[in-house]
């Protein structure tokens, strides 16, 4: 996962020609945090996989426009803020749906979040709650700083009978 960071130095065309001269296109998947970027590498290199790190202040409501502009625009996979998908749910923890998750479902697109407790991504005091409350939601991927308490939590939720 490149975390792609614009600035002065960034050169799109050379990430994607080191990418393909190791022969990790399918390997790699570039972060762009703006339209430039990603229209940029998909037209660089169409079969290198993109996560849409979309703009915007993590504690405040989604931009639903700037989502649906990366997910039209072709981002293989967007990413949301966890306060974001939150906020999106209905209000009771445990209960309902996050329409923003499922509005990007219905686009084709997989939604990741990030998870982390050290920036406070997810509560520290209570990783566990929310982390099970974005598997739940319908997160497909979780970039995290607790890997192994996600994984005995998705492991608990696959050795569920159903």
């Amino acid at each position: 996962m490149l975390d792609i960071k614009p600035g002065d130095a960034l050169d799109n065309e050379r990430v994607v020609r080191l990418t393909e001269q190791s022969g990790a296109v399918l390997d790699v998947i570039v972060g762009p945090r703006n339209m430039t970027d990603l229209l940029d590498f998909k037209s660089l290199n169409p079969n290198l996989r993109t996560l849409a790190l979309v703009p915007g202040p993590e504690f405040d409501p989604p931009d639903a426009t700037a989502i649906e502009e990366f997910a039209g625009a072709g981002a293989d996979i967007i990413r949301l803020w966890p306060s974001w998908i939150f906020t999106d749910r209905d209000h009771d923890q445990g209960a309902g749906r996050s329409p923003l998750i499922e509005r990007l479902h219905d686009l084709g697109k997989p939604v990741w979040t990030t998870a982390d407790t050290l920036y406070k991504d997810i509560d520290p005091d209570h990783p566990r709650e929310d982390l099970s409350e974005l598997i739940r939601l319908g997160v497909n991927g979780i970039i995290t700083d607790v890997p192994d308490l996600t994984r005995e939590l998705l492991l608990s939720l696959a050795a569920r009978p159903a």
